[in-house]
């Protein structure tokens, strides 16, 4: 995040010893307000000058830096998230119409939106829907809950030709608020920059303590979006409240909701994480009559609060704990 260059980099410490804010950390942070805003209101205009305004650039500026940092246009960004959201709505077991489709993705009209979904796809919603959907399945069956589990919140299933077993829990989460360093360029590559950063700002702060959680919180599909380009942020959850201070401008706050969340975990910790998703989202939250509303999900990290707390970003625990905001099927 802070550039690849020794000169560079000698000139980035020199700031922060002087307790200097750096250029490149406030453009990045007002790139990260226009992101934001354009992922949660997909459905409203987001014109260039919009964006621009979230992001307190000029236009011309903001277009610039935007493109600079993402390695593509504000407006090719947007329509890259309008068609994801897209496709998760059209996927839906009840889906709604084209028409309510193109509305809560911001497009005019229908033949809009299927204009700009083929040119993206290279087929229309309707056939991308159904070859979906004619995928072959991720394998699984139903088995008896753990012992002392509640049957009525607490489901097990083996998954794949591996019979590799999977435990889900519905639980009820109060809001709750997660500080966190942003990742905008793939799941993989550079994530534990983004870790090393936040260790720095919560050491200091006495947040690394055994109550913290560390998370990371995707955004995107890596089936739809190219996994370069899907956004990833490391995260924390202290054990005391914490607010970001204007010399730590590049740890954002996300409000996350409270309300109902599927919570996965998969005893195989070599495994893919995307079949357990295409499993949770294609068949077991419809099997237990809910459905996916859209509310930004989380992937716990447990057991790495300690090593982070030693010094280092990296991750050097394989389990995953998977968290899916769902409410009952309509």
């Amino acid at each position: 995040l802070t550039g690849s260059s020794q000169t560079h980099n000698i000139t980035v410490l020199s700031n922060k010893m002087m307790n200097i804010s750096f250029p490149q950390d406030d453009h990045f942070i007002r790139i990260c307000r226009a992101v934001e805003y354009a992922d949660e209101h997909l459905d409203s205009e987001l014109s260039l000058d919009r964006l621009a305004e979230i992001a307190c650039f000029s236009p011309r500026h903001f277009h610039r830096i935007f493109t600079a940092f993402l390695n593509e246009t504000p407006g090719d960004y947007v329509m890259r998230l309008r068609l994801q959201k897209a496709t998760g709505l059209i996927l839906m077991q009840k889906p709604p119409t084209m028409t309510e489709v193109a509305a809560m993705c911001g497009f005019s009209t229908s033949a809009l939106f299927s204009r700009n979904f083929a040119r993206y796809f290279g087929a229309s919603p309707s056939e991308w829907r159904d070859g979906k959907k004619r995928q072959e399945k991720v394998i699984h069956r139903q088995i008896p809950v753990s012992f002392g589990k509640d049957p009525h919140s607490s489901y097990r299933y083996l998954m794949g030709n591996d019979d590799e077993e999977v435990e889900i829990d519905i639980q009820e989460l109060q809001p709750f608020s997660v500080h966190c360093v942003p990742y905008l360029y793939g799941y993989n590559e550079g994530v534990e920059k983004a870790f090393t950063r936040l260790i720095r700002w919560a050491r200091p702060r006495g947040l690394l303590c055994k109550d913290a959680r560390i998370l990371t919180v995707p955004f995107d599909n890596p089936e739809v979006v190219p996994v370069k380009r899907c956004r990833n942020y490391a995260g924390i959850i202290p054990g005391k409240s914490a607010e970001p201070n204007e010399e730590n401008l590049i740890v954002r706050t996300l409000s996350m909701p409270g309300g109902q969340y599927l919570k996965a975990y998969r005893k195989n910790p070599t495994s893919n994480l995307h079949i357990l998703y295409r499993l949770l989202y294609e068949s077991l939250i419809p099997e237990l009559g809910f459905m996916s509303f859209g509310g930004r999900g989380f992937i716990e990290i447990p057991g790495i609060t300690e090593q982070m707390e030693q010094g280092t970003g990296a991750l050097t625990s394989e389990n995953r704990l998977v968290y899916i905001p769902v409410r009952p099927a309509e």
